[in-house]
């Protein structure tokens, strides 16, 4: 499969056989890329990054177009920005910092904000929202938790961001995707090396020996296997040294198939397949580069 990666250090494109450079900066203790997705109106990868001052920011760039990267919102403050979905001619985007998702217009130019959701008290980050994926008239939220207790989805109305239920999940978990035709909800508990598959009279947790060490963040799937970032487990400040990878799984997750390794990535945060429907981006297709 090919695919885009943001890591702490940059954006790329695996395309098979090379990993090919999008977008990069210094390796700092505080930056780092993380959200990406694919706004098809303007034709371009829309992502976040947080600048070595901590401040937050969404990108855009076309490499269809031969665009490069373009500031296109800088968020107030310091709102720690982690995935973001480009859905229904806006922008959805976890703000990590302040426990809140927010949905944006976008007009190629600039962004602005058309609503949200808060999961707290819109100024603190107890819970740590981190993911959102839109699943037919659903919109799942991740929440962390910073570890204190299990992980959390929340199911909001895809329209009117009406708070319809919340199940609980793993430790630390990141990423949310359908599975079975949509029967279920899957889920990463990162920090346990786990997958979890939730449906609404059970939950499973799968691939627990195969899915390897480190911290896992970033899923890109296909019916046919389904991509896993992995990072080293460090403090924030050796966070921006090592390799990442992208480990490959069958659709039972009783075995690895491959590994690649991003040299200099520091860590792995988001995989968006390219050139096919990927059920972890809400079956999203990113055109081929």
């Amino acid at each position: 499969m090919r695919f885009l990666v943001t890591t702490r250090n940059y954006v790329a494109f695996w395309d098979g056989s090379n990993v090919r450079k999008l977008d990069q900066h210094e390796p700092h203790p505080v930056s780092y890329f993380y959200g990406l997705s694919y706004f098809q109106p303007t034709e371009e990868l829309i992502y976040t990054r947080t600048a070595p001052d901590g401040s937050c920011e969404i990108r855009a760039m076309s490499p269809w177009r031969g665009r490069g990267p373009r500031v296109v919102h800088r968020y107030e403050g310091a709102p720690l920005l982690h995935q973001l979905l480009c859905m229904d001619s806006m922008i959805w985007v976890a703000a990590t910092g302040i426990d809140s998702m927010h949905r944006f217009d976008y007009d190629g130019r600039a962004m602005k904000k058309r609503d949200g959701f808060s999961f707290g008290d819109g100024k603190s980050r107890v819970k740590h929202i981190n993911s959102v994926a839109v699943m037919r008239d659903t919109a799942y939220v991740c929440a962390h938790n910073l570890s204190v207790k299990p992980g959390e989805i929340y199911a909001l109305d895809r329209r009117s961001l009406k708070h319809l239920g919340t199940v609980e999940a793993g430790v630390a978990i990141h990423n949310c995707w359908p599975v079975d035709g949509g029967a279920g909800i899957a889920t990463l508990a990162s920090k346990n090396n786990e997958l979890w598959r939730l449906y609404p009279a059970h939950r499973r947790r799968v691939g627990a020996h195969v899915l390897g060490d480190g911290y896992l963040r970033g899923v890109g799937a296909n019916a046919d296997e389904t991509l896993i970032g992995s990072s080293p487990i460090a403090s924030r400040e050796l966070r921006i040294h090592g390799d990442g990878k992208v480990r490959a799984f069958d659709p039972e997750f009783t075995k690895m198939r491959r590994e690649l390794t991003f040299k200099g990535a520091g860590q792995v945060y988001e995989i968006r397949l390219v050139g096919e429907p990927d059920a972890a981006h809400s079956g999203k297709t990113i055109p081929s580069l």
